[in-house]
């Protein structure tokens, strides 16, 4: 033996490694695998470019609808309800009326 030991990661590189992994996964992650999204506002999503969760977290909610509805005219707040509740892993049902009043703010339709 060369009289090398075999060191151990430590707690902080296995939760770098995990978090490097975790990303990764969710940067590839389909757009249709987003809580609630149905076939049709996925291909919508997919149409305007949106392809991936990922992609849909660094654009927001907001943006990606706006990009939807430039596209798609007859789209109704319900993808933005979606949109915004699926990037919390929640149903749009459990999307609070201050979260909505916050997001037709941000839309700018007060």
């Amino acid at each position: 033996m060369c009289g090398l030991k075999h060191r151990h990661p430590s707690t902080s590189e296995i939760m770098q490694k995990d978090e490097l992994a975790r990303q990764v996964m969710t940067d590839s992650t389909p757009i249709e695998s987003l809580v609630n999204l149905g076939r049709k506002s996925g291909q919508w999503l997919r149409d305007a470019g949106i392809t991936t969760i990922a992609e849909l977290e660094r654009l927001g909610p907001v943006a990606a609808y706006r990009i939807v509805k430039h596209r798609q005219t007859k789209v109704s707040l319900n993808l933005l309800w979606v949109l915004a509740a699926g990037l919390k892993g929640q149903d749009w049902r459990q999307l609070s009326d201050a979260s909505k009043q916050q997001l037709r703010k941000e839309l700018g339709e007060e």
